[in-house]
């Protein structure tokens, strides 16, 4: 979720759970049945996907059910409020890697990556 901490600050926990549940049934419909959705650190998620279509055709993939997400209301308070359900996203193929721990570890890495550009902006 682009921007997690500024939400929080701004509208609450429950809000950016609202939004972290919106992009979770959102790409709910991606994987297969070999496949695995999880809820990573934070405002965050990692799909496993085991499949043979190409990498471009994958990100096309990907990049459409993202696109998706666009604005939706979310409850805050006794209002509700108009947000961008903003994500940044990116593909890991897992051959690259010499174990899922190593894998993983890029993950954290982008994720860590993103937060601190963040703040940065936060900060300026």
């Amino acid at each position: 979720l682009q921007r997690a901490d500024h939400i929080l600050t701004r509208f609450g926990e429950s809000t950016v759970e609202q939004m972290i549940a919106l992009i979770g049934d959102g790409l709910k419909p991606i994987p297969g049945p070999r496949d695995r959705l999880m809820r990573w650190k934070g405002p965050s998620f990692v799909m496993l996907l085991n499949t043979m279509e190409s990498m471009s055709a994958l990100r096309r993939r990907l990049s459409f059910a993202v696109a998706k997400f666009g604005q939706r209301y979310v409850e805050v308070g006794k209002n509700s409020a108009l947000l961008a359900v903003g994500v940044d996203w990116v593909v890991f193929p897992q051959a690259q890697y010499p174990s899922l721990e190593a894998v993983f570890a890029e993950v954290d890495a982008f994720l860590g990556d993103k937060l601190l550009r963040g703040v940065a902006s936060h900060t300026e």
